[in-house]
């Protein structure tokens, strides 16, 4: 069995974006990333694809919101978007989140994961 990692590569060893597409679904010119969530990770970094999410894993514990806070704070700054673009529509207690992303269309997400 493949890790999240290691589904994440092609032939050169490079992570490939068109891996993520399974895990984007567009929304009109918003879109809707499906996420697995590793908090208390020795930093946040995305790890790669897991079934049909990306998992990312965040240095915050998963306690008073700061998971879901660094998660909003790290996709705005890897999409070069304002925290206020970012919504986290499903999961707020679960490591299985769902979050829409305000302006940016699906293609572009997979170009700057």
């Amino acid at each position: 069995m493949k890790s999240a990692r290691e589904d994440t590569k092609d032939h050169s060893g490079e992570a490939s974006s068109s891996h993520y597409a399974a895990c984007v679904e567009a929304l009109g010119e918003d879109s809707l990333l499906r996420l697995r969530i590793q908090p208390r990770s020795s930093k946040t970094r995305v790890v790669g694809m897991l079934d049909d999410r990306l998992k990312i894993a965040l240095a915050a514990p998963p306690v008073d919101g700061k998971a879901n806070r660094e998660l909003i704070a790290f996709l705005a700054k890897r999409l070069g978007l304002p925290k206020t673009a970012i919504d986290l529509v499903k999961g707020q207690n679960s490591r299985m989140k769902s979050v829409r992303v305000y302006g940016l269309d699906a293609t572009s997400i997979l170009k700057l994961l």
